[in-house]
């Protein structure tokens, strides 16, 4: 953790800057257990920092937020661990990041990082909605900050699909090889065990591009024989694409657009979803049959531009996409 703001003290009485010195001492050795992921040590300091008196506010802010940020890293230890539930209870850290990023903001309302704080607490406890709000006061205040403006279109993202209701289908957005296979028969009529000896078949041909997608869908999604393994299915997605395949170049975007198997990058997604879908729509090899991933990645690119993620909200490009 680091901090844009050193501590400044306001204060000319000896005892508060004595206070002030101490609580700087606390708030470092924080920011050290911080960075080495020791989230209940971070929580401890910045704990017997806040309490010291005669703090100035902007002081209290930082510290505020920064035990905010400590909360969530420890919420996210405990999920990956698997030692919590996934109801909201009062005691939860989610609740106590928040409450934290609200004094921040209480004693700081025009530091981005106190909203910015605020927005990250209601997004991990799904309040998208809260999340944008928040979000978008602390772009006001740092409108070039490019960790807000990530922050924002996630929550913009995964709020319109929330209404959208696309997470009740799970055709849409496969996430088993079994998903996979039923897809695959929608799409095509064929039943699912054929499209499964069909997947077989496209498997032996192991320099094609259609291979490669396939060996991406199954460490992706994790299949009978294959560990689901993010890194690999982008590699595999990112072979397919290489060779131009618009299915390739659909599914490479959209690991890059959540950071599965390769770093985040929603722009170079956006770059991805482009190529996909300059592709010719009809197959190489069945004029009659749609290409895949051309159609996948110009929806995509539509409801990017209707919501406003990643680029800048264009209903009419929007529309043009969505032709």
């Amino acid at each position: 953790m680091k901090d844009d703001i050193e501590f400044k003290s306001t204060e000319v009485n000896a005892v508060d800057l004595e206070n002030t010195k101490e609580a700087a001492r606390l708030k470092e050795l924080g920011n050290a257990a911080f960075n080495e992921n020791k989230m209940s040590e971070a929580i401890q300091y910045f704990t017997k920092a806040i309490v010291i008196s005669n703090l100035p506010s902007r002081d209290l802010a930082i510290l505020y937020s920064n035990r905010s940020a400590a909360h969530l890293g420890l919420y996210e230890q405990r999920k990956n661990e698997k030692r919590i539930f996934f109801g909201k209870e009062t005691n939860d850290e989610r609740y106590q990041s928040l409450l934290d990023a609200k004094q921040s903001r209480n004693r700081w309302p025009t530091w981005p990082k106190a909203h910015f704080r605020i927005g990250k607490s209601y997004s991990s406890l799904n309040e998208h909605e809260k999340a944008i709000n928040s979000f978008e006061r602390a772009l006001a205040f740092a409108p070039s900050d490019r960790a807000i403006k990530d922050a924002l279109d996630d929550s913009r993202t995964i709020l319109q699909r929330q209404l959208r209701q696309q997470h009740l289908d799970p055709l849409e957005n496969p996430t088993t090889m079994n998903d996979f296979y039923q897809q695959m028969s929608k799409r095509t009529g064929m039943s699912v065990e054929q499209a499964r000896l069909v997947t077989q078949l496209i498997l032996e041909n192991h320099d094609s591009a259609e291979a490669h997608v396939l060996r991406g869908h199954q460490y992706f999604c994790g299949d009978t024989g294959v560990q689901q393994n993010y890194e690999l299915a982008a590699r595999w997605y990112t072979k397919a694409a290489q060779q131009g395949n618009a299915e390739g170049l659909y599914h490479l975007a959209l690991v890059t657009d959540q950071g599965l198997g390769v770093s985040k990058d929603r722009r170079l997604a956006v770059d991805l979803l482009e190529q996909a879908a300059s592709k010719s729509p009809n197959h190489s090899l069945h004029q009659n049959k749609p290409n895949p991933g051309v159609a996948e990645a110009e929806h995509t690119l539509g409801m990017f531009y209707y919501d406003g993620v990643v680029v800048t909200k264009n209903v009419q490009t929007a529309a043009y996409w969505f032709r």
